[in-house]
């Protein structure tokens, strides 16, 4: 029940609202900042994904990435600042989500909690949806849209995201959010018309960056010896 609320049933309506103000570019680099809330929510919840001082320094650089979109992106417009708003309050949710898994759910076969999490959401939104009851049948594309993002990027995403987060933990498999915003944006500018603006590709790359350090990244081995000396090779 826990897991259904802060994963479906909290942030999917939140972010259906939220992109109703905010472009789907944005939204998406929002949501890249998953990894960063897991590792603070492991300040207080879950010692085993605590951040050391390197993992601390990008969550640093990745909140200075939301401050930039934030402060510069959606300065002036309050439709804009109440979406960002809500896709925030969304991305908590699916911090805290991954961590229930890692501690509850990871010893368990996917199908039989995704399965369930999506029958209680759907009981949990179902009085919501009872009031709000579209005047028209919505047309074919939108009905389609709704299979496609029901099952593809929510059922089998989320069994897919079981066995991930048993196999690494919660703040690493989370780093899949890394491709959400390239991809969104790239869908963005080609097929919606949406403008790419410099604070969202420098807020993009400060959360990529300190996303990739709260997590445990680190400089590539190849290219390490890009920026000064590489490991010293063994004597015989």
């Amino acid at each position: 029940m826990a897991f259904a609320a802060v994963e479906i049933a909290i942030p999917f309506p939140l972010i259906a609202y939220g992109e109703q103000r905010v472009s789907s570019s944005l939204t998406a680099i929002l949501i890249a900042t998953v990894p960063l809330t897991v590792a603070l929510l492991a300040l207080r919840f879950d010692a085993s994904e605590r951040v050391d001082r390197g993992r601390f320094g990008g969550l640093l650089v990745g909140l200075a990435g939301v401050a930039l979109l934030l402060g510069v992106d959606v300065a002036g417009s309050t439709d804009e600042v109440i979406g960002s708003a809500a896709v925030l309050i969304s991305v908590v949710g699916y911090a805290a989500g991954p961590m229930i898994v890692k501690r509850t759910l990871s010893d368990v076969d996917p199908l039989g909690p995704v399965a369930a999490s999506l029958a209680i959401s759907t009981v949990m939104l179902a009085p919501f949806a009872a009031i709000d009851v579209p005047a028209t049948t919505p047309d074919a594309s939108a009905l389609w849209s709704i299979v496609a993002l029901g099952v593809l990027c929510t059922a089998a995403a989320f069994i897919l995201d079981f066995i991930l987060i048993a196999e690494v933990g919660a703040s690493r498999a989370t780093v899949i959010t890394y491709v959400n915003p390239i991809v969104a944006v790239a869908l963005g500018v080609t097929l919606l018309g949406e403008s790419l603006t410099f604070a969202a590709v420098a807020g993009l790359l400060l959360i990529l960056a300190g996303s990739w350090l709260a997590t445990g990244g680190g400089v590539p081995p190849g290219l390490a010896g890009a920026f000064g000396r590489g490991p010293r090779p063994r004597r015989a």
